[in-house]
């Protein structure tokens, strides 16, 4: 791996750290947490990437490499989802360490954790154009020959859409709008958390369609299926605890719909129609985006349901 991609990383991962830190004093917990996570994220965030990788692609990788498949260090085989769930769980094992509320230092953990998300997707910059890790398809408009909407590839002789761009700046977003909620930690919690993951997923689902190189099993990409699959079960988790509210999978139902609409919509970029219905990519974006957006819509209602409800009052003022 480049050199200047690694060192990002880890300049990343320490600020992270810092900031991971400063939420936890500022909720008046221990700062324990945060040391501790640093060096266990870094190893296990690794090592659940790669091995996240081999397993989605086990016959071709075992075919090719054997075991040492889990020892190449080539970019494009890490994938994104292992390497949050791996870091989730460094946190979570901090906290039983430390002996601190595993839900309360996810909250924490929240704004740091999305702002990790950036700086990796905004550290591919450094990476070999020639892998094509996180950029999209080529760029025709000259116009638009320039960083950070696209990136040149020298090989290739073109401009190529800098889709990591678009990612990191999605993820930036998350961490600024979830940083001062857990500065002032009213939520009920393990919801801040939640909110965060919620809102790093679900614009996941539109940058994979634009990326040029991604993880497919047939015509899925892999990735944005975990995606979904995340976005989903965040909305049934706040309809399943709403216990005792009318229609409480309202949120859940619409969700849905708009799943399968957005199913559609990918099925039509790729020339296969469900329905026998036709649309120009540029138009199937934009739909794709307004379904996301009911979509966050559908999550924000869902939680606060769950936190306007009569239970969930009485618990905060217990």
């Amino acid at each position: 791996m480049n050199t200047s991609y690694i060192l990002s990383l880890l300049i990343g991962a320490v600020i992270c750290t810092g900031l991971f830190a400063f939420t936890l004093s500022k909720r008046r917990g221990s700062l324990a947490p945060a040391l501790c996570a640093f060096p266990i994220g870094l190893c296990l965030g690794t090592v659940c990437s790669k091995v996240l990788y081999v397993l989605m692609k086990a016959q071709e990788q075992f075919d090719n490499y054997g075991l040492s498949a889990f020892l190449r260090t080539q970019p494009a085989e890490f994938t994104f989802v292992g390497g949050c769930v791996g870091v989730v769980l460094a946190v979570c094992l901090a906290a039983r360490l430390c002996k601190q509320p595993v839900s309360s230092t996810l909250d924490a953990f929240a704004p740091a954790g999305a702002l990790m998300a950036a700086i990796v997707r905004g550290s591919t910059y450094f990476l070999d154009r020639m892998s094509m890790v996180g950029v999209g398809d080529y760029v025709e408009n000259e116009a638009l020959w320039f960083f950070p909407i696209a990136v040149e590839n020298q090989m290739l002789f073109g401009w190529f859409y800098a889709v990591f761009m678009l990612e990191c700046a999605f993820a930036l977003l998350c961490a600024i709008a979830v940083f001062f909620p857990a500065i002032r930690s009213k939520m009920k919690p393990g919801h801040l958390f939640l909110h965060a993951v919620f809102f790093l997923a679900l614009p996941q689902i539109f940058c994979e369609q634009l990326l040029g190189s991604y993880i497919k099993w047939a015509f899925v990409r892999v990735e944005q299926l975990l995606c979904a699959l995340i976005v989903f079960s965040v909305i049934l988790y706040a309809c399943q605890k709403n216990k005792g509210a009318k229609k409480r999978f309202m949120p859940l139902v619409f969700t849905g719909v708009c799943m399968l609409a957005v199913i559609d919509l990918l099925f039509m970029l790729d020339n296969k129609y469900l329905f026998g219905l036709e649309l120009a990519p540029d138009v199937c974006h934009i739909l794709m985006i307004v379904l996301l957006i009911i979509i966050a819509g559908m999550e924000l209602w869902a939680f606060r349901r769950l936190d306007d409800h009569p239970d969930r009052q009485r618990d905060s003022a217990e």
